[in-house]
């Protein structure tokens, strides 16, 4: 792990705020591939000067605080075989730059809540890193420190605060109401062009068989499943086998509410209270008191009646749900990835599904797509500093190292260069095609979390995003990537806010959906089984009043127009 650190140390003691290159006036590539001439002191020179992004900023030398010992608290993944965090490259590079040492506190997620409540409650660490949700941040602020404090994160984490700027609302996503930030973020500032959310995918191979297309209407839908239930399209010998459609709500990424895109209603997230409401011209708008809606359930009913819908997805396990797909029964299915599925079938493999777009539930309404455009996939409360640390400075300085360049930050993510990344010829940062070479015995999920912080990297900016590089031969990741590009353009374009909310406000929202979500979960699943009837319907619209659905939809509406 350490042959290339030498090598790396020589490059990187004389990085500037944003790498630029040893000596003087050497030009390097920006992660776009464009050419950036910067002035870098030579290795062993004590300053190390602010961005451009932080202009004013003092000079602060890289070992200001060489001999500074801090403590952090940390979730350790169960796939990180590591037996010291200071093993992984980024800490060790950070920790010859800077001098300051950390001693980790790991913190196994099956203990997580009761360890962090101890600590909380008792002597705390310097900083918590992956560990704090955002109610507990916002219920305990005072035990966090206050970093709005003026001049310290543009004094010692210009390139941190650098990294904010280049997202809208800049460090107004971890501004509380009263104007404190309590945390900084740890993650991505987009998710490759976007997060599509549950990937619609189909057969292509039993399409094939029957020489069709890929449908893209409510009737073309109803033939190709139709065309599925009637034929022996797994060659099992048993023509009345084949599920021509399912889902699972048990699955995260598998939920019925995402056969709602067809019909116009698309939601933000995965989650199935995500298609609950839309934002559409800064406005808050319902969706489940819609005619849209009645005929997005009247349609499954239809096709759960005539065998051609799996309405045994409401209930059943997620283990139940892959059998039936990993035993060649399944058409179509909603998943993340189709390996999520099929990566140890004997029927099927990922290579035989598509992508498929959400298709035209009904005449003059444009399906469209779950997910969000450019996510802001952090963590806001993923670094926070307690205010019983008693070098603040320090701590900012040793976070900001490892932000000051892209080249770190791809160390952090991703590990060592040339494993799972690296920088092509014209300076541009990619995921590398071929399979990495793993230690003996090692599974590819424990190298990225051994070698890597994936949970928790540093704020990577949206240019600063790794390409990914598609093989010629079809894989997981090619029909992922695929499905992001082939949906794209039916995604929304307004979204909620990424703002903090005070913990009471979370707390009289969360009061309305326990029972609301229930109700409606409830009879979105009994309407696909039995039915919607005029009767049902009324008396359906009369139940949403009565759960709080439009007091919900307003709390929605007041945190759209900034109001808490």
């Amino acid at each position: 792990m350490r042959k290339k650190l030498v090598a790396l140390l020589l490059a990187l003691t004389c990085l500037v705020s944003v790498l630029g290159g040893c000596s003087t006036g050497t030009e390097t590539k920006t992660p776009t591939g464009t050419s950036a001439e910067t002035d870098a002191p030579t290795a062993g020179t004590d300053a190390v000067e602010g961005t451009d992004g932080a202009e004013g900023n003092g000079e602060i030398a890289v070992d200001a605080f060489a001999g500074t010992t801090l403590t952090i608290a940390m979730s350790k993944n169960a796939a990180d075989l590591s037996e010291d965090f200071n093993d992984k490259l980024i800490f060790q590079l950070a920790e010859e730059a800077t001098g300051i040492h950390i001693d980790w506190i790991p913190v196994d997620p099956e203990v997580q809540e009761e360890r962090v409540n101890i600590m909380l409650s008792s002597d705390m660490p310097d900083a918590f890193i992956k560990l704090l949700s955002e109610e507990q941040v916002g219920q305990e602020a005072e035990s966090f420190y206050d970093l709005s404090e003026e001049g310290l994160l543009e004094t010692y984490a210009p390139d941190v605060l650098a990294a904010y700027e280049t997202v809208e609302g800049g460090l107004d996503m971890v501004r509380w109401s009263d104007g404190s930030i309590r945390s900084l973020v740890t993650g991505l500032a987009t998710d490759y062009n976007g997060e599509p959310g549950p990937m619609w995918v189909i057969n292509k191979t039993w399409l094939d068989q029957l020489g069709l297309d890929v449908p893209e209407t409510a009737e073309e839908f109803y033939n190709v499943l139709k065309a599925f239930k009637e034929n022996d399209m797994n060659g099992d010998g048993d023509a009345t086998d084949e599920i021509p459609a399912t889902f699972c709500n048990a699955y995260w990424a598998g939920n019925f509410m995402n056969y709602a895109d067809a019909f116009g209603i698309p939601g933000y997230n995965q989650y199935s209270y995500s298609h609950y409401f839309m934002v559409q011209d800064g406005k808050v708008v319902p969706t489940v008191d819609t005619d849209n809606y009645r005929a997005f359930l009247e349609y499954f009913y239809k096709l759960g009646q005539e065998g051609l819908f799996d309405v045994e997805g409401f209930s059943q396990t997620t283990e139940q749900a892959k059998a039936k797909i990993k035993e060649g029964h399944a058409g179509v299915f909603m998943t993340y990835t189709a390996s999520s599925y099929l990566n140890d079938s004997t029927f099927y493999q990922p290579d035989d599904y598509v992508p498929m777009r959400p298709f035209q539930g009904l005449e003059g309404v444009e399906p469209m797509k779950s997910g969000t455009k450019d996510r802001l996939a952090v963590d806001r409360t993923g670094f926070v500093v307690s205010a019983d640390c008693e070098n603040v400075e320090a701590l900012l300085h040793w976070w900001n190292y490892i932000h000051s360049s892209t080249e770190l930050k791809m160390i952090a993510y991703n590990g060592e260069q040339g494993g799972n990344w690296d920088i092509t010829d014209d300076g541009t940062f990619v995921k590398n095609p071929e399979n990495k070479l793993l230690p003996e015995g090692m599974t590819g999920t424990q190298y990225d979390y051994t070698y890597a912080i994936v949970n928790w990297p540093p704020f990577i900016t949206k240019d600063e995003l790794l390409v990914k590089l598609v093989p010629d031969d079809p894989n997981d990741q090619t029909l992922r990537v695929n499905n992001v590009t082939h949906v794209y353009d039916m995604m929304q374009d307004e979204y909620l806010p990424v703002r903090f909310t005070d913990p009471e406000k979370i707390s009289e929202r969360s009061f309305i959906e326990v029972d609301l979500f229930a109700y409606i979960e409830n009879f979105t699943a009994l309407s696909v089984a039995n039915g919607v009837t005029d009767a049902s319907w009324e008396q359906h619209l009369a139940q949403l009043e009565a759960y709080g659905y439009y007091d919900w939809i307003d709390w929605y509406q007041g945190f759209v127009d900034g109001e808490y």
